[in-house]
């Protein structure tokens, strides 16, 4: 019968094989023997071999032990015989090892250190936990059996050699939390049989948790598991023969394995204790962070404009970009990979510009000089139209500004002038000042304050609006394809050295602005032609 053990060493590699090849238990290094390595060298030669291997790790070698029943009679000769089958067998005879039996103990013993790289290809061995005890455990057997000694029973207790751990605090409180549910009619009844029969010490707060003898702290009950909450263990008591088939041990949230509710679950979420909608019983779902869920229309509208945002037109802005000048780029000139990155871009790039050429029948410069001043123009166009827009919106809300003034103020400045008080003037003096401001404002723009209505103002103003909107969704694809057309250029220009614009008359791309030099005189004109517009 042989014992076997194995563990790793991470360090003091020369020191283990030392020990087990001192001359006092080994009969003066008779009962050592090695494979791949000289027992005088043997750590420099594992070191070396195991610097061949490229992830390197912490652990040096494996101490492997074999440890034989005084009652089998071996002899320390055939125990290293036995030995050195056995790490073969391990090893797979890939592995540098040194072997060295024992005597000095009164049951013969071998010890076996192999190298954590094999030889051959140089790889780490695999050290799979309890298959891999399973696996050397095998092979010791099955050579006692071959060499007639015994062989330890198989351990049937548990799954395989793992050994049966001590039961964790939570595991205890749900044993107990089980028997006394099964025991208890009301919830009173469960917590004084839990502290007069299980020991237990009960704390009722926002979570109810309970403390036993050996515990330093308290135990949350819905930390052992879903059904042992307040609300859960309260419906087990009152509806024992609906648990009575369920399976406890699940650790899940309620609705991911079918795990029934407890009875007033509902209600508690519409009185908005949990997710879900609100304590009206109106108003959009929520998930279990809190964030509302977009249904619907809502979420029909959320994907159109997400949509809207990744691809506005068909030539959108990124899909082709300038072609990179890799003769003044320094990191290209330094770096062979980065240049076969960036030469193959590039030609990407340019099948794009081909195919852009292509799919717009460009064929000649003349016709990409109209295509690209017609969306030049496109573009100037409706920044003008935005900026007119912007202009009739902003005179509507100056215009009002000066009729809610002119109202606001009407019946202080009257007061003045039928008592001409100069002491109420000089307490009123602002109000007056403010409305006489705003009267000769609208009597020069011709605008008679009586006449002003609320809603029209209030529908023009939306109309405007509306309108921007408008002209603001096209600009946006006008400009990315004035962009694209322009990269084009510049890829045409650097590729096959077209020019399409002379240098002094290279038109450049607007920033969302019209660029005129009597921009400021337009400016004061629009103001003028809003202010007189009639409602």
């Amino acid at each position: 019968m042989a014992v076997t053990k194995i563990k790793a060493i991470r360090s003091t590699l020369d020191k283990a094989i030392k020990y087990i090849c001192n001359p006092e238990k080994t009969k003066g290094m008779l009962l050592v023997d090695s494979f791949g390595c000289v027992p005088e060298f043997a750590a420099l030669q594992m070191e070396a071999t195991a610097r061949q291997n490229k992830r390197g790790g912490c652990r040096k070698a494996y101490h492997l032990m074999q440890s034989f029943a005084p009652e089998d009679n071996i002899t320390p000769e055939k125990a290293l015989e036995i030995g050195r089958q056995f790490a073969d067998g391990v090893t797979r005879g890939k592995h540098q090892y040194v072997i060295a039996v024992h005597t000095d103990r009164d049951h013969i013993h071998c010890h076996i250190i192999f190298n954590a790289v094999d030889a051959e290809e140089y790889k780490k061995y695999r050290y799979a936990g309890y298959s891999e005890h399973d696996r050397i455990r095998d092979i010791s057997d099955q050579l006692c059996r071959d060499n007639g000694l015994s062989v330890l029973p198989r351990w049937t207790k548990g799954k395989g050699h793992k050994p049966q751990y001590k039961k964790s605090w939570y595991q205890k409180l749900g044993e107990a939390i089980d028997r006394t549910v099964a025991t208890s009619g009301t919830f009173e009844e469960f917590v004084t049989a839990m502290e007069v029969e299980e020991g237990y010490t009960f704390r009722n707060g926002k979570r109810i948790a309970f403390i036993t003898e050996g515990q330093e702290r308290y135990t949350r009950c819905d930390r052992v598991g879903d059904y042992y909450t307040e609300e859960m263990i309260r419906d087990r008591i009152a509806n024992k023969e609906k648990y009575r088939d369920v399976d406890l041990s699940l650790r899940t949230r309620y609705k991911k394995k079918n795990i029934p509710e407890p009875e007033g679950a509902k209600e508690a979420v519409r009185k908005g204790s949990g997710t879900g909608r609100d304590s009206s019983g109106s108003g959009p779902a929520a998930t279990s962070s809190g964030v509302q869920k977009k249904t619907g229309p809502e979420k029909e509208k959320h994907q159109k404009d997400s949509d809207t945002r990744k691809k506005t037109g068909p030539d959108f802005a990124g899909e082709i970009r300038r072609i990179a000048d890799l003769s003044q780029n320094e990191k290209a000139q330094s770096s062979p990979g980065y240049r076969h990155v960036a030469e193959k871009n590039n030609l990407n790039m340019f099948v794009k510009t081909m195919n852009f050429m292509e799919r717009h029948d460009i064929e000649t410069p003349e016709k990409f000089r109209a295509f690209y001043e017609a969306r030049y123009e496109e573009v100037t166009r409706l920044n003008r139209e935005i900026h007119q827009t912007d202009l009739q919106m902003s005179g509507l809300g100056e215009r009002r500004h000066h009729i809610r003034t002119y109202f606001k103020h009407l019946k202080c400045y009257n007061t003045f002038v039928k008592y001409r008080n100069m002491n109420y003037y000089h307490d009123h003096q602002k109000e007056i000042r403010d409305f006489e401001l705003s009267r000769k404002w609208l009597e020069d723009s011709g605008i008679n304050p009586r006449k002003y209505k609320a809603q029209e103002y209030q529908d023009e103003y939306t109309r405007l609006r509306n309108k921007k909107d408008a002209l603001k969704e096209k600009l946006q694809p006008a400009k990315e394809q004035l962009y694209t057309a322009r990269n084009v250029m510049q890829n045409i220009e650097s590729v096959l050295g077209i020019k399409f614009y002379e240098d002094d008359e290279k038109e450049t791309v607007p920033e969302g602005r019209a660029s005129d030099n009597t921009r400021q005189q337009e400016d004061r004109e629009q103001q003028k032609k809003a202010a007189e517009i009639s409602i």
